[in-house]
């Protein structure tokens, strides 16, 4: 039986706080705003604040702290989060506020990359996939559990308490890492700090293999010192990296070219799905996040070692090779769209999840209270479907999956269009219909990232690095589309905006098929 060692439930723990922190302002919204004068659009911008100073600072974080002491680096990280968190909760600025927000995401971004990292290379041979599984399982958690609890928190003492909660949250976390995470100096590169042990000799024979502290071999691809890894996100949204492994183990396309979108086969490493390998503990399935796999594979620093455009030039090896091998990625137009693609589906997602407060009160007159149990349910449902969006992509080929998710998510906001007509609407005869938006919407990300992988060929590994920054990208965006879609023309309209959004990403990920012909 798997048992999980205590700094590893002190790092999923820590990854739930972080996600909680950043979705629990979709429940607290209308307070918010109302509490410091501005409008649910404005208020509904802390999110995307968060979401975007996270995907732009993660990859600078990973590379400037890859040499730090990792429990030295997540204890400063923790307490710059309480601090941030417990300001929050004494403010009455809006600028303020937004702020410290920044603040606590920068924090954020410093961890979560890190968390995978130290996942990545302690766990036992055998068990990777679920170590990471279990860290993202924090994100997903936070979804059935934390988002709930904050925002009752936050609908029974104020939204100034919820702020509260996340700095409490925040400092348990601390503890726990600082009690249980070894001082684990040997994820810092030999070169950035004094060994006892002899430097092992340039073999002249046959290749060894990896040298204790060196590159771990995952099939064809390499696990790179962790420390230097690059950045992770968390969807928002995001699911574990155990079937990421698997997806870049083999040779994800020798000739770099995808097959055109519709049926035809995809290589086999990019048809594993993004949610299969090894459950998070509890039965929580990796694949809940939107993030996806692809998120917690490139936060593991996973490199393919024969990817075109992954070989740094020499000094720039090392902690700048996975940037380099990322800017090279960029290169190919069928990648950006696939990547363009993702944006646009976390987008579609967000907009809808972010201001479903607003929503849900001009459709179905729900308060906090029902927002609550609806924000549990709805975790459950989308990790769910995170697990038959990945099944999906197996058995049908991610072309087909996709097709599906996005062919539901789009029915599914047309029934809320015509609800929106027969308003007030009662909440429980929406609820079915919430929770297979909410399936849908996690659905969609493991069969569009096995596409991603596909369409980059080669060029895989550096496609899913990218990709986490991607999917914060699209959240930060979800909540800016939606909070201009809400003050110009009310709620109503979110949910004919996110359809088309999503169809967007459909058409995205046909012109790049197209373009890989």
């Amino acid at each position: 039986m798997f048992r999980a060692p205590g700094w590893l439930l002190a790092l999923t723990f820590t990854a739930f706080a972080f996600a909680t922190d950043d979705y629990v302002i979709a429940g607290v919204l209308p307070a918010i705003s109302g509490g410091l004068g501005v409008s649910e659009a404005a208020g509904g911008q802390l999110v995307t604040a968060f979401s975007l100073a996270f995907a732009l600072t993660a990859p600078v974080a990973s590379v400037v702290t890859a040499s730090w002491p990792r429990r030295r680096l997540i204890t400063g990280a923790l307490l710059l989060f309480v601090a941030a968190n417990w300001a929050s909760a004494l403010v009455s600025s809006y600028p303020v506020l937004m702020g410290l927000r920044v603040l606590a995401a920068v924090a954020a971004a410093a961890v979560v990359p890190a968390a995978y990292a130290i996942a990545a290379s302690l766990a036992p041979e055998g068990h990777q996939g679920r170590y990471l599984a279990l860290v993202m399982g924090g994100l997903t958690g936070s979804l059935v559990l934390g988002v709930p609890i904050g925002t009752w928190v936050g609908g029974a003492f104020g939204w100034q308490a919820t702020f509260v909660l996340g700095g409490l949250l925040g400092l348990a976390s601390l503890v726990a890492v600082h009690r249980t995470l070894p001082d684990v100096r040997d994820l810092v590169p030999a070169e950035t700090h004094p060994t006892t042990e002899p430097e092992p000799k340039t073999p002249t024979g046959p290749d060894p293999g990896p040298a204790p502290g060196d590159a771990t071999a995952v099939g064809d691809a390499t696990v790179p010192d962790p420390a230097a890894s690059a950045s992770a996100p968390a969807s928002a949204l995001a699911s574990a990296g155990a079937a990421g492994a698997a997806l870049v183990s083999g040779d994800a396309s020798e000739s770099g070219d995808a097959p055109p979108f519709g049926p035809a086969p995809v290589p086999a490493s990019a048809s594993a799905s993004a949610s299969a390998s090894a459950p998070a503990l509890g039965g929580a399935s990796a694949s809940g996040s939107p993030s996806g796999s692809a998120a917690a594979l490139a936060s593991a620093g996973v490199r393919d070692s024969g990817s075109e455009g992954a070989e740094a030039p020499a000094g720039v090896r090392g902690s700048w090779g996975g940037v380099w091998g990322r800017v090279r990625a960029l290169g190919r137009p069928r990648v950006l769209l696939g990547l363009l693609g993702m944006v646009a589906i976390v987008t579609g997602s967000m907009m809808l999840l972010t201001y479903l407060a607003p929503f849900l009160r001009d459709l179905a007159g729900a308060g906090p209270r029902e927002l609550g149990w609806v924000f549990a349910l709805a975790g459950v449902a989308g990790l769910a479907g995170g697990m038959l969006g990945g099944r999906a992509a197996d058995r049908w080929g991610p072309e087909r999956a996709l097709l599906a998710g996005i062919g539901g998510f789009a029915a599914v906001m047309a029934v809320f269009v015509g609800s929106w007509f027969l308003r007030p609407v009662p909440l429980l005869w929406l609820l079915p219909v919430l929770l297979v938006w909410a399936g849908l919407s996690w659905w969609i990300p493991p069969p569009a990232q096995t596409r991603l992988l596909a369409l980059a060929g080669t060029a895989g590994p550096q496609a899913l690095a990218l990709n986490s920054s991607a999917v914060y990208v699209g959240v930060s965006a979800g909540g800016a589309l939606g909070g201009l879609v809400l003050e110009t023309y009310g709620s109503g309209v979110l949910p004919v905006v996110a359809a088309v959004v999503e169809l967007a990403a459909l058409a995205l990920f046909w012109a790049a098929a197209r373009l890989g012909r």
